[in-house]
Formats: structure tokens, C-alpha cells, sequence
């Protein structure tokens, strides 16, 4: 979320650095990153629907059946009355029974941040904090173990607390019957 909100500041800043200039800028060098990132946001959306559909199709659920979450191109759904779970990432998932997980687990990482004084020590400080920051996104998440020699552990993308908190839950009721 941080690297997305760092990038449209900087897509904003340069179209408005560019458009102030004496004689301004061919329009396609000042928007032409705003379009960029508007693209990137609709694919990342479509993508999402995708990973939904297919996780659906795993349970063989209709939407709004079940427990749903999908979050950049991953996704975790759980089917309670078939006792099944399906989950998915990297393109592909795959459906298990409640009796094949063997675990579950969170896991938030946060970046370090590296300082630096002028130009160009700024410059290098933000390649390496927006870095730090990707690599740290790609780590965060809910993990599930089950039993597959294939795929034994998969990742849900879920940077957000609150909803690893409450996924974590939602398995302990359904898979333990706490």
C-alpha cells in the first residue's frame, strides 16, 4: 500500500513539475506515468476477479457462498458445507479438505529505512526504502500448511491485521470447531 501511495505522489509531482515548466511538456511526458499506474490499477483489479472466479470454481460455490478473501493475485475460500478449503496463488490453486491442513500463520514484516543527506544520497535512499518495502509486502501474509508434497505451504496475500486476526479465527471455528 505504502509503495502504491509513494508512486502516485511521484506521478502526480512530476506531471505538475512538468506543466509549470516555460512552454510546457508534450502531454504524453507529463501524464504519461498517471496513465501507467491507472493501467496498473485496472489489470491489478481484473486480476483479482480472476483469482476470486477461480477460487470459487475450486469449492464449485456460487458468489456470496462461503468465506472469501483474495488480495493481489492470492486468495484463501473456505466452504463449510463440503468441509473444503481452496487456495490460491502464483496462478494456479488448489482444493483441500479440512482434515488436510496441517497449520496456519501470520506473519507482518516492516521494512527498515535508510537515510541519507543531498541529492543524490536521497536518490539512493529511496531506491532502497521502496525495496525494503516490496520485499517486505511479498513476505507479510497468512500462510497455510497442508498436506501436499507439491504445494505444502501457500501464501494469502493480507497486509492488513485486522483481517489476518479474523481469518486466523475463522479457521480455528471451522477447521478446529472452536
Amino acid at each position: 500500500m505504502l509503495t502504491k501511495v509513494i508512486l502516485w505522489f511521484f506521478a502526480l509531482g512530476w506531471a505538475f513539475f512538468l506543466m509549470n515548466m516555460p512552454g510546457g511538456p508534450p502531454i504524453l511526458l507529463a501524464f504519461g506515468p498517471i496513465g501507467a499506474l491507472a493501467a496498473w490499477e485496472f489489470f491489478r483489479i481484473k486480476r483479482s476477479s480472476g483469482t476470486q472466479a477461480a477460487l470459487l470454481g475450486l469449492l464449485e460455490m456460487q458468489d456470496g457462498q462461503g468465506r472469501i478473501h483474495v488480495s493481489g493475485g492470492s486468495g484463501i475460500a473456505l466452504n463449510p458445507a463440503t468441509k473444503r478449503i481452496a487456495l490460491y496463488a502464483g496462478g494456479g490453486g488448489k482444493a483441500y479438505a479440512y482434515d488436510e491442513v496441517r497449520g496456519w500463520e501470520t506473519v507482518k514484516q516492516q521494512a527498515g529505512q535508510m537515510f541519507a543527506s543531498g541529492v543524490a544520497g536521497g536518490i539512493a535512499a529511496a531506491g532502497h526504502n521502496i525495496g525494503q518495502s516490496m520485499a517486505a509486502a511479498k513476505a507479510t501474509g497468512f500462510f497455510v500448511t497442508v498436506r501436499d508434497i507439491d504445494f505444502p505451504k501457500w501464501r494469502a496475500e493480507m497486509p492488513s491485521e485486522s483481517d489476518q486476526a479474523r481469518w486466523m479465527e475463522i479457521l480455528r471455528q471451522e477447521i478446529n470447531g472452536d
